[in-house]
């Protein structure tokens, strides 16, 4: 982080300068973890999180909400590093099982092995419109969670299937969430349950995101900082 210096220039900031200035701006930090969190996690890394707790900050407005503690960012952020670790199991699980089913199902019995590399096994699927559906649904996703980049608040600009009932448990609703992390995460919720014929990705990940009502609302309704 820098600020302007004489001569139009910009200064780097000390840690501790970095720390006033934001207490400057109204983060409150009573118990001292600022510090120590931009020593591990990197100033612009959390800057990304508390963004959505300043004014306007995209306006220049960086003043934070009133009341702002950032021990209730450090939680979001730290959701978010769980969300992205479960959602690599998750996702590590559908690729392996996908290969496997591929090996199974494109050799054929007393082949060579190599179906699977002549065009004429395999067909374009399309929906209505002509739009194919070997969309890349999870690899965007998959992606953000390997470099560690932030899931909440994330808009997703690709298709997704429309979601539908029984692809998660009671409590959260089979809504269209086009456009939202949480449209690709059910659906990975899905896969991951056949797999393992059982709910408890599913149910890991559902008492994850609804466990703190301002990180289910970034995941399910992103906005915009």
């Amino acid at each position: 982080m820098s600020t302007h210096a004489a001569g139009g220039g910009k200064r780097s900031l000390s840690i501790s300068e970095q720390v006033g200035l934001l207490e400057a701006r109204g983060l409150v930090d009573e118990a001292g973890h600022l510090p120590r969190a931009r020593m591990t996690h990197g100033y612009f890394r959390l800057s990304g999180y508390w963004r959505y707790f300043q004014i306007d900050p995209s306006a220049g407005r960086n003043a934070f909400l009133h009341g702002t503690e950032f021990l209730e960012v450090l939680d979001i952020y730290r959701l978010d590093a769980e969300l992205r670790n479960l959602l690599l199991e998750g996702i590590s699980e559908v690729e392996v099982a996908l290969r496997a089913s591929l090996i199974a199902n494109l050799c054929t019995p007393g082949g060579l092995g190599t179906e699977y590399l002549q065009e004429t096994t395999y067909s374009d699927r399309v929906d209505a419109s002509g739009r194919s559906h070997r969309a890349k649904l999870l690899s965007d996703i998959r992606d953000v969670c390997a470099h560690h980049s932030r899931i909440w608040n994330r808009p997703v600009q690709q298709d997704q299937p429309r979601l539908f009932s029984g692809a998660f448990p009671p409590g959260v609703g089979p809504r269209d969430f086009v456009g939202a992390p949480w449209g690709v995460i059910s659906v990975l919720g899905h896969m991951v349950m056949q797999v393992r014929n059982d709910t408890t990705f599913a149910d890991a990940v559902h008492r994850l995101v609804t466990s703190n009502s301002l990180y289910w609302q970034g995941v399910s309704d992103p906005s915009d900082a």
